[in-house]
């Protein structure tokens, strides 16, 4: 996601517009603690999932018809990263776990969608 928005955002001067005031914030004060130890290579990687969803919705996909059905399977992504990163039961039943496959197969189309953003 980071490099399909840096393809599409040149300069890395659009994109956080694109972030709403309150999630800009948010990032801005994790920035700013990282250059008070010294540790800040760059800003775009202080975004989190949820951000980069938003931003590459409105940078690759404003007025493509494939836009809900792209944010839905990042949604769905983003929900199993979550349980993956905390440790719950993401996949406590057949059906659920049947699920994930679902959300793999959409990750892998979704990496298919922006390949062609990144090479330009």
């Amino acid at each position: 996601m980071t490099e399909a928005i840096k393809a599409k955002d040149l300069g890395q001067e659009r994109w956080p517009s694109l972030m709403s005031a309150g999630r800009r914030s948010s990032m801005e004060s994790r920035i700013k603690l990282a250059r008070s130890k010294g540790g800040i290579l760059d800003e775009l990687l202080y975004t989190e999932f949820c951000d980069k969803r938003d931003i590459l919705m409105k940078l690759l996909f404003r007025e493509d018809p494939r836009r809900a059905q792209f944010v839905k399977n990042l949604k769905e992504i983003e929900a199993l990263r979550n349980q993956l990163a905390h440790a719950n039961d993401y996949a406590d039943t057949n059906g659920r776990a049947a699920g994930i496959c679902a959300v793999v197969r959409n990750l892998i189309t979704i990496l298919n969608t922006l390949q062609p953003f990144e090479a330009a």
